[in-house]
C-alpha cells in the first residue's frame, strides 16, 4: 500500500514536564489499542487553514493536519488569539467540526484564529512498515499546550 500523508503532535504541558499519549480505540483498523500521539491523516481542507510564518506549503498543511487532528479528537485548539474564547465556545467549535457544520479553516476563520507555525517544532517523521495493509507517512510535531486548555 502506498502510504498516504499525515500529521501528529507530541503534547507536553507547560512545563514541559508531561506528555500526552493516547490509547487507540481497540475496534479501529490500523493500530487498534495501541497508544500513539495523537493525529490522523491529512485532509484537502487542511490547505485553506491559515499557517502563518511557514513559507513551505507541504509543511504548513502538514502543521495545519495536526493542529485539526488535536482539536478533532481531544478539544485542544493549538492556534493563536485563541485565548478570547470560553471553555463553552470551544465546546460549541468542536461540536462544529466534528459533525461537519464547519471545516476547521471555516472556523479559525470566522473567529479570527490563526496558527502560528512557531508553535509547531518539527521532530521527524515515520512511515508504517511495507507489511502493513494501511501505512501512513506521519510527520511528527511538538507543541505545548495552551495554559487555559486541558486535553
Amino acid at each position: 500500500a502506498t502510504p498516504r500523508q499525515a500529521s501528529a503532535t507530541v503534547l507536553l504541558d507547560k512545563d514541559s514536564s508531561k506528555v500526552l499519549w493516547a490509547r487507540r480505540n481497540p475496534k479501529l483498523k490500523f493500530l487498534g489499542g495501541f497508544h500513539g500521539f495523537i493525529g490522523g491523516k491529512l485532509d484537502k481542507s487542511d490547505e485553506l487553514t491559515d499557517v502563518r510564518n511557514c513559507e513551505n506549503l507541504e509543511k504548513a498543511k502538514a502543521i495545519a493536519c495536526a493542529a485539526r487532528e488535536m482539536f478533532e479528537e481531544i478539544g485542544v485548539l493549538l492556534v493563536r488569539n485563541g485565548d478570547k474564547l470560553t471553555i463553552g465556545q470551544r465546546a460549541s467549535l468542536h461540536d462544529d467540526l466534528i459533525s461537519g457544520r464547519s471545516t476547521f479553516a471555516e472556523i479559525l476563520d470566522s473567529w479570527g484564529l490563526w496558527i502560528d507555525s512557531g508553535d509547531f517544532t518539527y521532530t521527524g517523521f515515520w512511515t508504517t512498515p511495507e507489511f502493513s495493509p494501511i501505512r501512513f507517512k506521519t510527520h511528527f510535531f511538538m507543541a505545548l499546550c495552551p495554559t487555559k486548555q486541558k486535553p
